[in-house]
This record gives C-alpha cells, structure tokens and sequence, in this order.
C-alpha cells in the first residue's frame, strides 16, 4: 500500500476511524529513533545511562533492516559497478540517451519508453523524432480507448479546464492548446467517422440528428476539492453503425497493444 498511495483511510463498522498521509499514519509519535553509524558496546551503555538520567528508557537497539527490495537492487546495482560475470544476466548497465523534452505528450512518451526499457532490461536511445513518433502512438491508443469506453458504456466524462471560455472550447486553430473536450471532438471524428462538429453542435443544443448529447456533471471529495466534467453520451444509433464501428475499434487497439485476437467480440 504504501508503495502505490499518497494517502490512506481506514474504515470499521461503517465510520472512519484514520485518514492521512502514509507517513503521518505510520510515524510513531510516542517513541523517537535515532539513526548513526556503529557503535561499539561501550558506546551504547553510555547512551543507556544519559537517557535514564532523563527518567526514560532505550526500548531496543538493533541494526535496521531493508526491504526486499532494495536489497536486491543494492546487491545487483554492486556487481554491475564491479562488471561481475552474471549467468543469464547482463553484466553492464544498460546505456541510456536522452533529450531535452520540448512538450507534454514528449515527456509522457519518455516515460513510457524508459519505464518498457527498464522492464526488459534492454538498451534505450531517446531523440525527438523517437518521442515525436511513441507519443503519437500513445495518442492514438488513448483515443482509442476513450472512444471504446463511450461505445461500451454509453456515456463518458471528460474534465473541464477553467482556462477556456465558451469561444475557445472547439478552437482549431493550430497555435493554441486545444481544449479536452475539442481533441474528443476530434477523436470522436477520427474513429467513428462522425461529423468533425458533432459536439459544438450537441453544446450548442442545435435540433437535428445529432449522435451525442453534451451535457454537464461535477464531484467534491475532501481531498482533491470540486471538480466538473463535461458528459458526452451517445443517441439512439441510426446512421453510423456503432456497433460495427465498437468490433473494429477492438481489434485495432489490440493489433496496437501487440496482443493476438483470439477472442469473440462483443455483441
């Protein structure tokens, strides 16, 4: 848990009963550690005997322990600095080039690449175009999925950006930085061939036969405050072929993922 949460709350019989960070749940106020190097047992006597003239006690005196882990992180990080031979494991460290990120959707990718990298334990060369190309690729994935999710469940929540007023929702100019809700439009027209203003259309509540409606939805939790979110939400399906659309949208994104459709689509 720690390990994958900022912060914790702990429950029973339906109330709460410790909300916090990790660290302020797990600190033990009522005793205090103090960290050094070795000592020698004449040393540590000492130390008995200055914390008993303060009316307290030495509880213990240990060697603190590490986590698995780390342990082996440590161990393996020391024979690659010491070029060990291994058997079946590479004995160098594996070379790692980066460049200077200039967007957002670069340094995603980087993430992405180095973390795949990692996890194989294979050589990585980072440069623009690399980026340029994965975050395009991680772009393409993200929509597709986002447009699965609508199909599936019939609905999505997009979140609002208070930097865009009503004009610059679906501005297409190049040169700004499109809002959330105007790259789902896109996304929208990309993958289900829909008309390229669909959503201006449904926000503008225009009559006719429109494939989504747009509408609003908001959530308050103690932690993260108020949030709004825009709702798009499919019409009853009567020129463009959903259904099909959602089996072909499938097996793209599992070609993409590199995974083997063996499976029957959904009907």
């Amino acid at each position: 848990v720690e390990d994958v949460c900022d912060r914790v709350a702990i429950m029973y019989g339906g109330q709460l009963r410790a909300l916090g960070s990790v660290h302020e749940l797990l600190e033990r106020r009522d005793t205090t550690q103090i960290t050094t190097s070795q000592l020698d047992d004449k040393t540590i006597e000492q130390i008995r005997g200055l914390v008993a003239k303060t009316g307290r006690e030495v509880i213990a005196v240990d060697h603190p322990t590490d986590r698995l882990e780390d342990l082996f992180l440590r161990v393996v990080g020391q024979a690659q600095r010491e070029k060990l031979e291994t058997s079946g494991a590479e004995s160098t460290v594996k070379p790692l080039c980066l460049y200077l990120c200039e967007t957002a959707d670069q340094v995603t990718a980087a993430e992405e690449m180095i973390l795949e990298a990692v996890t194989k334990a294979q050589p990585l060369t980072i440069n623009l175009d690399a980026l340029d190309e994965y975050a395009e690729y991680l772009n393409n994935v993200h929509g597709l999925r986002m447009v699965l999710q609508l199909l599936h469940f019939g609905h999505i929540r997009i979140p609002m950006e208070n930097d865009f007023n009503e004009e610059d929702l679906f501005d297409l100019e190049e040169e700004k930085q499109r809002s959330e809700i105007g790259q789902f439009e896109d996304m929208l027209n990309t993958y289900l061939d829909v008309p390229a203003d669909s959503l201006r259309r449904a926000f503008r509540e225009e009559k006719g036969d429109l494939p989504f409606t747009l509408g609003t939805d908001h959530e308050e939790c103690v932690d993260h405050g108020f949030h709004e979110y825009w709702v798009v939400k499919t019409l009853p399906d009567r020129h463009y072929n959903f259904r099909d659309r959602y089996d072909d949208l499938v097996r793209s994104i599992v070609e993409k993922e590199g995974y083997s459709l063996e499976t029957t689509m959904v009907s």
